[in-house]
C-alpha cells in the first residue's frame, strides 16, 4: 500500500491522513537523531561488524533500493538504522543515471518490483503490479485523450517496466567513448 500511495501522492494529495505521514516521517524535524527502519541514502556509515553479518548489497539491485533492502535485511538481524543530524552529505542528485529523468524513474520502478518481489512474496508483488499497471493505463488513457504524447509515452513505458521488470539502463562508461 506505502508503495502505491506514493505512486499516487497521497502524502501531497490528502496532507491529513497519517498513514502516508508517518511512512514520509513528516511529522519529524530531522534536528534530532532518531531510530528509523530504514532509509533511502545517498551517504550510509555502516559498521564494519554489520557488515560482516547481513552481508552485502544484494547485486541484483542495478540502482535503488538497495540500502532499503540491505537496511530491512540488517533490522531482521536486530542491528538498527539510526539518522543522525549532524552527519551531513552533499548528494549529487541524478548522479546514479545521467540523461533523461523519465530513465531514472523507470530504474526506480525496477528496483521496486525487485524489492517488493523480495520481501513481499509472488503474490503481494502480483497485485502491486497489477494496480500499477492499472493506475499507469489510466494515466496513458487520460494523457492520449488530452493529447499529451510524450506523458503517454510515459505511462506506456511505465507499464513496460511493470509487465517486463526491466527499465532500459543507461549506457556503461565503455559505450559513452
Amino acid at each position: 500500500f506505502d508503495l502505491i500511495s506514493e505512486d499516487l501522492a497521497f502524502s501531497e494529495r490528502f496532507p491529513r491522513w497519517q498513514r502516508p505521514r508517518r511512512y514520509r516521517l513528516l511529522d519529524w524535524d530531522y534536528r534530532s537523531a532518531r531510530q528509523i527502519d530504514a532509509a533511502t541514502g545517498a551517504c550510509l556509515f555502516l559498521r564494519r561488524a554489520a557488515f560482516a553479518d547481513v552481508g552485502p548489497f544484494d547485486e541484483r539491485f542495478f540502482v535503488y533500493y538497495e540500502e532499503t533492502d540491505w537496511l530491512i535485511r540488517a533490522k531482521r538481524r536486530g542491528w538498527r538504522t539510526v539518522f543522525v543530524p549532524t552527519v551531513e552529505a552533499v548528494h549529487a542528485g541524478g548522479g546514479s543515471s545521467p540523461g533523461v529523468r523519465s530513465r531514472s524513474s523507470l530504474l526506480l520502478l525496477e528496483s521496486q518490483h525487485r524489492y517488493a518481489r523480495k520481501h513481499f512474496g509472488r503474490v503481494t508483488t502480483a497485485a502491486l503490479r497489477s494496480g500499477l499497471v492499472g493506475l499507469d493505463a489510466a494515466r496513458a488513457a487520460r494523457h492520449a485523450v488530452g493529447g499529451d504524447r510524450g506523458r503517454t509515452e510515459t505511462a506506456l513505458d511505465r507499464i513496460r517496466v511493470h509487465v517486463t521488470m526491466r527499465a532500459p539502463h543507461p549506457p556503461s562508461t565503455g559505450d559513452l567513448q
